[in-house]
């Protein structure tokens, strides 16, 4: 179901619903919960819980395609061609009552219905924790990583690297630009911290979600209580 609000363009049901709730958060309006998820999934400091974590965790790049999540889609707009998206990959019933970073993915609108593809696999969810062990190993690895360092990190998960769809080796050129990038990212951290990395890298989210600050301990650490929230 397609609705049209102007003559120029048709907008989708979900583009008018991100649209609603974009004037809600200008006006301050508090959220309805959204069937399913936890009552606290759309405010604000949940997201940049989600956000600021999930980037840190990759070094701001999608686990699946090994493409950057670019900082111009955590702009809060009206209506937007593209914007980042949480997606939940736990193959349980309840996944989307799920807060806890380490069960959520950081993508984008236009990639997460690629994740679908393998959570209707036995196994999706053990190949979803493969990204993510594997992008860790990538993250800690020492000195820059070459296309064979990263080969053998995923040995036993070709499909990572080889898949016909969302593979990382699919454009062989795009892989090489997007591992000199994670490279630059992975010693930006290493020499100047985490702090330092969110403030030049991803200014949006910075200003949205740390108040324009580069002291993310109220981010890196669990926003409601409990057991320290903090990623490896």
């Amino acid at each position: 179901m397609i609705w049209r609000l102007n003559r120029y363009r048709f907008y989708a049901p979900q583009e008018i619903a991100d649209a609603i709730r974009a004037v809600q958060r200008f006006k301050g309006w508090k959220f309805a919960k959204e069937e399913g998820y936890h009552e606290d999934w759309n405010e604000e400091y949940m997201k940049g819980y989600h956000v600021v974590n999930g980037l840190i965790r990759t070094l701001g790049f999608d686990p699946l395609t090994f493409t950057i999540l670019e900082d111009k889609i955590f702009e809060r707009k009206f209506i937007k061609k593209e914007s980042y998206n949480r997606h939940h990959f736990r193959q349980v019933k309840w996944r989307k009552e799920q807060i806890d970073v380490n069960d959520i993915v950081l993508t984008t609108r236009t990639i997460h219905h690629k994740y679908d593809k393998f959570l209707k696999m036995p196994d999706g969810e053990a190949k979803i924790e493969a990204l993510f062990e594997g992008l860790y190993k990538m993250k800690h690895f020492q000195g820059r990583l070459a296309k064979a360092d990263v080969e053998q990190i995923f040995k036993g998960n070709e499909w990572v690297l080889n898949d016909p769809d969302v593979g990382w080796f699919k454009n062989p050129n795009k892989f090489q630009d997007n591992i000199d990038k994670f490279n630059d990212r992975k010693e930006l951290i290493s020499k100047e911290g985490e702090d330092k990395f969110i403030e030049d890298e991803y200014e949006i989210v910075n200003e949205r979600f740390c108040g324009g600050t580069s002291d993310l301990d109220h981010l890196l650490y669990r926003p409601f209580g409990g057991q320290d929230g903090r990623l490896m």
